[in-house]
C-alpha cells in the first residue's frame, strides 16, 4: 500500500468516524480514541480543529471500554460509568462541534 493509499484510507476511516459519532452510532469515548490515532496518518497531528477531541480523550483516557471492561470489578465500573457518563455529557457539544469540523475539512 503507497502513502498516498494509506492516507486515502486513514481519511475514510476519520470521515466514518466521526459520522457514527455525530449520528450516535459509535460512543464518544470510543470514537474519540480512534480519531486521535488516526489524525497522525493523515498529517494533521498538530490540527486545531481536533484539539477538542485530543482534549475530550484525554480526559477519558483512563476510562475501560471493550475488552478492558471486564478486567473491573462491576461496582467499580457502575462508578467509572457514572462519572464518565456525567463527563460525557457535559463534553459531548463541543466534541460532536469538532466532529462536524472534521467531516468540513476532510469531506468530498
Amino acid at each position: 500500500m503507497t502513502s498516498d493509499s494509506k492516507n486515502q484510507a486513514a481519511r475514510a476511516q476519520i470521515i466514518t468516524i466521526a459520522e457514527e459519532m455525530v449520528s450516535g452510532k459509535m460512543d464518544l469515548v470510543s470514537g474519540a480514541r480512534k480519531l486521535c490515532n488516526l489524525r497522525h496518518a493523515i498529517g494533521e497531528s498538530e490540527n486545531p480543529v481536533f484539539f477538542p477531541i485530543v482534549g475530550f480523550e484525554s480526559e477519558t483516557d483512563d476510562y475501560p471500554v471493550g475488552g478492558e471492561r471486564q478486567q473491573y470489578d462491576s461496582n467499580q465500573l457502575q462508578q467509572l460509568d457514572k462519572e464518565i457518563q456525567e463527563y460525557v455529557e457535559q463534553a459531548k457539544p463541543s466534541v460532536l462541534a469538532a466532529c462536524r469540523r472534521i467531516l468540513e475539512m476532510l469531506g468530498p
